[in-house]
């Protein structure tokens, strides 16, 4: 089969003399961490860079005297032999291994997956013998010229490190790695874009809400905006919610109908915020293209002790199913007001009763807390 060649977008952009333009090549592509030859054209190019990064995008991205290595023949010659032996390499495997005995048997590139890939320092992306024996594996999967795609991941602030101070506790820290100066590149999909996969966890089909604030709502780049963001993430218009206040809507009535209506036509969810609070007229609410009423804490809170508040919050569900939306209660923080909005017939339920605030980490342990089946009392 031919080689595998994935189309990618370097992480930096940076300027480099025309005639040493084939830097670019070695420093993105990992050939260099078990190329002795190459990496010492890196110490040749500046040797105090190189020993304190390890990593030759900060080398040839910093401030380099080009105009004296553009001057030194050794050094010219040294580049152009390494580019050539790396050109040769990567050819097209041919005299190699894999292509010699095995090149016809496989119809597609052989899918490696692993945590981590111990396969340079200067990504440290690994924590110990698994990561540099995959590491390993793609270093020498690559010299057999094989078909390989290594799919792993790749860590912000990398494995912890830790020591020992001076009264001999034990310490670590996280290293946060600057990503555009890692020997990294962005795969590209079909249209050139940078490549997003989408990976479904069952039970987790999530919806992020969004609120709009008067300024935003009134923004005619708006949906543009929303529509480019949704494509280069490829994230299902549905799963966007977006909610905006009667107040917002009645700054500008017109304008504020003409992006939700656009809005609507992308598939992104629409809930009206804060309802009751604000002085739209049910003229405005029927021509609105929303989804989703959201009765207002200040409503919901007393909805047990106020029968003011109890006739609104029945009156606002019933007005909602009328005209074939969902409703939604804010602000639940008890049982017995979840029961009560439950006998009104609410959708949906937020507030403290389900769960407050957390850091996003947090979300899928809680997630995988409420699946669990509930403990038998027999």
């Amino acid at each position: 089969m031919d080689p595998v060649s994935i189309p990618s977008i370097p992480a930096a952009s940076f300027p480099l003399p025309p005639r040493l333009e084939g830097l670019r090549r070695l420093s993105y592509n990992l050939h260099w961490a078990w190329s002795p030859k190459t990496r010492n054209l890196w110490s040749l190019i500046d040797r105090t860079a190189w020993n304190r990064y390890r990593n030759p995008v900060p080398v040839i991205s910093g401030p380099t005297e080009w105009s004296r290595l553009l001057d030194d023949e050794k050094f010219l010659a040294e580049y152009q032999d390494v580019l050539a032996d790396f050109d040769r390499y990567m050819a097209n495997g041919a005299g190699h291994w894999f292509q010699q005995r095995h090149g016809d048997k496989l119809s597609g590139p052989i899918a490696y997956f692993c945590a981590e890939y111990g396969v340079h320092e200067s990504l440290g992306i690994y924590s110990g013998g698994l990561g540099v024996l995959a590491g390993d594996h793609m270093k020498s999967a690559s010299d057999m010229a094989l078909p390989f795609v290594g799919i792993g991941l790749l860590y912000r602030k990398g494995y912890f490190r830790q020591s020992i101070d001076a009264d001999g506790h034990q310490e670590h820290a996280y290293p946060d790695y600057d990503l555009s100066r890692l020997p990294l590149a962005r795969v590209q999909d079909a249209n050139g874009l940078p490549l997003t996969i989408n990976v479904e966890l069952p039970g987790r089909d999530l919806s992020v809400a969004v609120n709009l604030s008067t300024r935003c709502l009134l923004d005619l780049t708006l949906p543009d905006q929303i529509a480019q963001l949704l494509e280069d993430t490829a994230v299902a218009p549905d799963r966007l919610l977006l909610e905006i206040t009667e107040s917002a809507i009645m700054t500008d009535p017109t304008r504020a109908l003409e992006i939700l209506n656009r809005l609507h036509t992308l598939g992104v969810r629409l809930a009206i915020d804060d309802f009751g609070t604000g002085y739209s007229s049910m003229a405005y609410l029927k021509s609105l293209p929303v989804d989703e009423l959201k009765v207002d804490r200040s409503f919901v809170k007393h909805l047990r002790d106020n029968q003011n508040d109890a006739v609104i919050v029945r009156s606002t569900v019933d007005l909602g199913h009328n005209l074939g939306l969902r409703v939604v209660a804010e602000g639940v923080e008890d049982k017995a007001t979840f029961e009560e909005l439950a006998t009104l017939g609410c959708d949906t339920i937020q507030g403290y009763f389900v769960a407050k605030p957390m850091p996003a980490p947090e979300l899928g342990a809680w997630l995988a807390k409420q699946q669990q089946p509930a403990a038998s009392h027999d």
